[in-house]
């Protein structure tokens, strides 16, 4: 969720639209849930905490095939950890078609289950090469970074801090209560679209009008803030 945070807060503007969704799966354990990120309707942003293993990576790429409805899409993986396997990208296309194909004995809840639905009609009649091709394109569109959750929040206070705390001029703790005030209200949002199973969507208007709700009343000691 930092992460979302971070791209909201990094490139905002009133002509922009972000999505926040948990990918659901019926396979995915909670510690190796993948969250979803949509920036301008066709830049695709993944983020997964902890280790990425193969089968994890799989879901990802899954992910993106399933999201593939715009033109000229961007994807963007962010990661705490690099891969945790060797990566090449001819074993990563077999490994992926296999995870798609295996798909079929899944539930219909499960994101290869999904996928495998979603190119059923090639794999029914063997056309291997058109699935392939598609999983090679995003392999070779995707871009790779990994930050650390401790960088991560210390970019995420800077960048609040400048845009949304010019009237602090004292008090840094005034400014970091003011930041967790701003993640605690978006996190509350972000629970009540997850609890009912529906996108988080976020706006300029409303991120501003989040950011004001942190601010103090008028009269407020900060030098007080504890």
């Amino acid at each position: 969720r930092l992460i979302f945070v971070y791209k909201v807060l990094k490139n905002i503007s009133p002509s922009c639209l972000f999505v926040f969704e948990g990918k659901d799966d019926i396979d995915v354990l909670p510690a190796e849930q993948i969250s979803s990120i949509t920036q301008d309707q066709s830049t695709y942003v993944q983020v997964k905490s902890g280790t990425v293993d193969q089968n994890c990576f799989n879901k990802i790429i899954c992910n993106w095939l399933l999201m593939n409805d715009k033109p000229d899409p961007t994807y963007v993986l962010i990661l705490e950890n690099e891969l945790s396997f060797e990566y090449d990208i001819d074993s990563q296309i077999a490994n992926i078609y296999d995870y798609i194909t295996k798909g079929k004995e899944k539930k219909r809840t499960a994101i290869s289950r999904k996928t495998y639905e979603l190119f059923k009609a090639y794999i029914d009649i063997d056309d291997t090469d058109c699935v392939k091709q598609k999983i090679k394109t995003i392999l070779e569109m995707y871009t790779k970074t990994i930050i650390s959750l401790d960088d991560l929040e210390r970019t995420l206070l800077e960048i609040f801090k400048r845009d949304y705390c010019q009237d602090v001029v004292q008090y840094d703790i005034a400014t970091q209560k003011r930041f967790n005030r701003f993640l605690q209200l978006l996190n509350a949002e972000i629970d009540n679209a997850i609890k009912s199973h529906a996108p988080y969507s976020l706006i300029y208007s409303h991120l501003s009008s989040e950011a004001v709700k942190t601010k103090p009343d008028p009269g407020y000691d900060l030098s007080q803030s504890t």
